[in-house]
């Protein structure tokens, strides 16, 4: 009779409790109690919650699977400090587990955005047989006559998870110290079962769509058991802010699930899973499904309003800093600007300068031409008419002028930029003059110009007249040849 009850115990252990030999319970909600598996990530949710979760597997089978779990989940004093209690019942046929488990998280700010958690969580694990399950063709078994229910044994589960700004990975070790459990409270009894060491590692990234009121999570996560094949979930979950959930998984040689769930309002969110099979055993195994309940104390409309905030505050020190470059690069384009017109400037006026001496004779001989014809004229009259509008009637306007021909320009800015030197002509014409532009390609600078002259003694007259004393800035001659 023992041999029956020895294998009754191994046909459940590694079919019932959990696939491929998994001997923690298996969850399809386990995105939103990500420390059920790794401690290391107890308090990352922002607000303290509790969740209580139900599911059934397989439900065409007689003793089929069935988990019952609550979980409390939230920080300590700080953001750097979180916690969870977890508690749970496990039944798989004659098999019946049930455990309590106490977290503790340190999540260490590496930066900004960047955290590096360590997890630990300690507890009782209880495991035995429903002694109402077994069925054998002789009740008065004394084989049936010891104690069931198991002995509890210390367990400890342990993890790490980095969170590098969406981006997140983690590693866990349940049943770390894989001990061993006593079925039968006999003295002859050998150990009937032993708790095996898992290693389970997840990675997840959150692309947030609409400015964060939706997130889609991808996710993998990872299961290893010694002497056991690997299983592999991955799929992905949309969180629509303040409405709910939907999401899809594929599991390793076991089932595709479906996950869909509603955001009653801040507090509360209501989940439901369910696994399609995909095994051999699909049509004869029925189905599998589990429904979870979140309650958050507190409102996480409060959180996303202070972390609205705080993103306002770095958008706006954002901005500032952003408009103090600007202003920056603004001003020492204007001194890169001056510097290269009063480099010019000066160019300009050596090059004239040459221009000077070849018509110095001419100016010598046009002004004794001048002074005879003012001996010869009577009156005053005679005297305005080599001044006054005279000055630029050899002149052409910046209207009537191809920028760039060769001549003498009366020049009233150099720029070293095409719009800083439009700004200026616009300028220019608003106090009323006729101003253009032209770009000397030898220095890849932009010349604002008002008249143009066919010799240098004209251009110069004018300039030196300030265009008849019309014009108050500074002005110079730009040769063209």
């Amino acid at each position: 009779m023992k041999k029956i009850i020895i294998s009754t115990i191994a046909i459940f252990s590694g079919v019932f409790s959990g696939l491929n030999a998994q001997q923690i319970p298996l969850y399809s909600n386990y995105f939103f109690t990500p420390y059920i598996y790794n401690p290391a990530q107890s308090g990352t949710s922002g607000a303290t919650e509790v969740s209580a979760m139900y599911r059934q597997q397989w439900s065409a089978l007689q003793g089929s699977p069935q988990t019952a779990a609550i979980a409390l989940n939230g920080n300590i004093g700080s953001d750097n400090v979180g916690y969870s209690v977890y508690g749970f019942n496990d039944e798989a046929g004659v098999i019946q587990n049930y455990g309590f488990y106490g977290a503790y998280a340190y999540h260490l700010q590496l930066s900004e955005n960047n955290f590096l958690s360590f997890g630990l969580a300690g507890g009782f694990l209880n495991s035995g047989l429903n002694r109402t399950a077994i069925r054998t063709i002789d009740p008065s078994d004394p084989n049936l006559a010891g104690d069931f229910r198991g002995r509890g044994i210390f367990d400890i589960n342990t993890g790490l998870n980095l969170r590098i700004d969406k981006f997140q990975i983690g590693v866990a070790v349940p049943q770390l110290l894989g001990s061993p459990v006593r079925f039968l409270n006999q003295p002859d009894d050998q150990n009937q079962f032993r708790t095996v060491r898992h290693f389970m590692f997840n990675t997840q990234y959150d692309f947030e769509i609409q400015s964060d009121r939706a997130v889609l999570s991808p996710m993998v996560m990872v299961r290893a058991v010694p002497n056991a094949p690997i299983m592999v979930d991955a799929g992905a979950l949309l969180n629509l802010k303040g409405l709910g959930f939907v999401g899809a998984m594929y599991r390793s040689d076991y089932a595709v699930t479906g996950n869909l769930g509603f955001h009653i309002n801040d507090q509360l969110t209501v989940g439901y899973a369910y696994d399609f099979s995909i095994n051999d055993y699909s049509s004869n195994l029925g189905t599998s499904q589990e429904i979870m309940l979140t309650w958050r104390f507190g409102s996480n409309s409060k959180v996303d309003r202070l972390e609205n905030e705080v993103k306002r505050m770095r958008q706006m020190d954002r901005r500032r800093g952003d408009d103090m470059e600007k202003t920056i690069e603004e001003k020492m384009e204007e001194i890169r600007d001056q510097l290269k017109r009063d480099y010019e400037k000066a160019k300009e006026e050596a090059e004239g300068d040459a221009d000077a001496i070849r018509e110095a004779a001419q100016r010598r001989a046009a002004e004794q031409q001048r002074q005879q014809q003012q001996q010869s004229q009577q009156g005053q009259q005679g005297q305005t008419k080599t001044t006054g509008s005279d000055d630029l009637s050899g002149g052409t306007t910046a209207s009537k002028v191809k920028a760039g021909d060769k001549g003498f320009y009366v020049t009233a800015g150099v720029f070293g930029s095409e719009a800083n030197a439009n700004r200026r002509v616009s300028a220019l014409k608003d106090k009323g003059f006729d101003a253009g532009v032209f770009h000397d390609p030898g220095n890849n600078m932009y010349y604002v110009f008002l008249y143009k002259f066919s010799s240098y003694k004209e251009a110069n007259k004018a300039r030196t007249g300030k265009l008849n004393g019309k014009y108050d800035g500074d002005l110079w001659i730009k040769v063209v040849e």
